[in-house]
């Protein structure tokens, strides 16, 4: 508990900096406030714990509402906000998370701010605030990382067998991993998670939410039991303003890694919007350049591609035309020279599939993905030569939830990971906030084990496993 549940210090103006150390225990059933001024409208303002997701959140008339970070881990953490008139920066322990466009500022006059709960006692806080700082200036990011340097350190984790958590990984920005893919890194000697990371921390109206989304990466060097989260990919940005980003692919070929992902120009308010298939390359996985739209499919409405190789060394990709609303499919001997194939038709008068992947094992080809419209389960299909498919069973049935902790629901946009006779099907659960904002939702990384049964996949999501992805270059983890 504070202390004090007042502070002496106001700020106003366009720029000021709050800050403090707080302890924040996972109580999500409603808004934790932290910090907050009364007064009128555009002199009030609060920081709070968002309920449902666990974001900072900093809300005034003017500058509008705002969130970025999960904070209620129950360890003591380091929370900055700071305002220079154009930008609101968010910080957790030291670290620059995020930065929101937000020209405006707090109007002078308003009441000393309080701690731990609204002026009237509404949404008090559960944990500790210790060292409140509210200043009338725009501190650096070096000064914001030495007010952070006392964090105590979490304590280590406790010894733990192979079996996977449940959720694997949450998103420690916006609370949202979605639409991934997971790899080796032969740089680093690690594995690597590279996901789209939805704007929960925005507000604005319709879908907007689900746009000016970036892509972010977390890395594993356990063998994918646990991981840290490593910042957003550099680079993409090759138009001005505030784009959209989904459902990154991440394949190696020639030296390079090669990035195929749906860049919406803008962000919306609804599904429009130009949408095209862009391939970029890189070294390291990090830093990416951009080589240009996927040569043939410069259509405006193509997403969600997954790339692989085919039996006689070209590459294919399998991806969502939004015009047709079909699976379509490409191939050729390099990312510049993909050409469609006409006459592909695998949804037999059904929606395309959407977050497809391609994958090897048993001596078949897979090409799994969400089945569309319904959601009701991932969709399989199985083939020879990765050109002729054949429909399979359902996996990952909405009708059959998982009973894991945050495993209920349909499994999203599956990736599968063969390392020998095992294979790892990566996918995420949304658990849906409607009250909290329009398409806001939790989505968390899970991982089952994959079964082979008469010649078809099967999938235990209960089933209790050990995860070991291969900490060593070999030919199951190349791609």
């Amino acid at each position: 508990m504070t202390t004090s549940n007042t502070m002496t210090d106001r700020i106003s103006g366009e720029r000021f900096t709050l800050a403090a150390w707080i302890t924040a225990p996972r109580k999500r059933e409603a808004d934790q406030t932290l910090i907050h001024a009364p007064g009128h409208e555009r002199q009030a303002y609060r920081l709070y714990i968002q309920r449902g997701l666990g974001l900072l959140r900093f809300q005034n008339h003017t500058i509008g509402d705002h969130g970025c970070g999960v904070v209620d881990t129950g360890y003591r953490r380091h929370v900055a906000v700071v305002c220079d008139g154009e930008d609101l920066r968010f910080y957790l322990d030291g670290m620059h998370l995020y930065t929101f466009d937000v020209p405006g500022y707090v109007h002078p006059g308003g009441g000393a701010p309080c701690l731990g709960a609204m002026a009237d006692g509404a949404e008090p806080f559960h944990g500790t605030i210790e060292e409140p700082l509210a200043l009338c200036r725009a501190l650096s990011h070096d000064e914001i990382r030495s007010l952070s340097q006392n964090r105590t350190p979490d304590p280590p984790p406790a010894p733990r067998s192979r079996v996977p958590a449940a959720p694997l990984y949450e998103d420690p920005l916006f609370n949202s991993a979605r639409d991934g893919t997971v790899l080796w890194n032969r740089k680093e000697k690690n594995w690597w998670f590279v996901y789209v990371q939805q704007r929960n921390g925005a507000g604005g109206p319709g879908f907007s939410i689900a746009h000016g989304d970036t892509i972010g990466a977390a890395s594993s060097d356990d063998g994918g039991l646990t991981w840290n989260y490593r910042g957003f990919l550099k680079g993409l940005e090759a138009r001005p303003g505030a784009n959209t980003f989904w459902a990154p692919d991440i394949v190696w070929d020639g030296g390079r890694y090669h990035l195929i992902v749906t860049r919406v120009h803008g962000i919306h308010a609804d599904w429009i919007g130009d949408r095209r298939l862009l391939h970029y390359t890189s070294d390291d996985l990090m830093n990416w350049t951009l080589e240009g739209p996927v040569a043939d499919l410069e259509a405006p409405l193509n997403l969600d591609a997954c790339a692989h190789r085919l039996p006689d060394g070209q590459w294919g990709l399998w991806y969502r035309d939004d015009i047709t609303d079909n699976t379509a499919f490409a191939a050729g001997p390099d990312f510049h020279s993909l050409r469609k194939t006409r006459g592909f038709d695998i949804d037999r008068g059904r929606r395309s599939l959407e977050g497809a992947d391609v994958f090897q094992w048993k001596g078949f080809y897979w090409l799994i993905g969400d089945d569309r419209p319904g959601y009701g389960g991932v969709r399989v299909y199985r083939s020879l030569d990765a050109r002729s498919w054949d429909e399979q069973p359902l996996i990952l049935t909405r009708d059959a939830p998982g009973k894991r902790h945050c495993d209920q629901g349909t499994a999203h946009h599956p990736e599968v990971i063969v390392h020998g006779e095992d294979a790892y099907i990566f996918y995420w659960i949304a658990q849906r906030l409607e009250d909290v904002g329009s398409y806001c939702c939790v989505c968390l990384l899970q991982v089952a084990r994959l079964g082979f049964e008469d010649g078809r996949l099967t999938c235990d999501r209960d089933a209790e496993f050990e995860l070991n992805l291969p900490m060593t270059n070999t030919k199951e983890n190349a791609q």
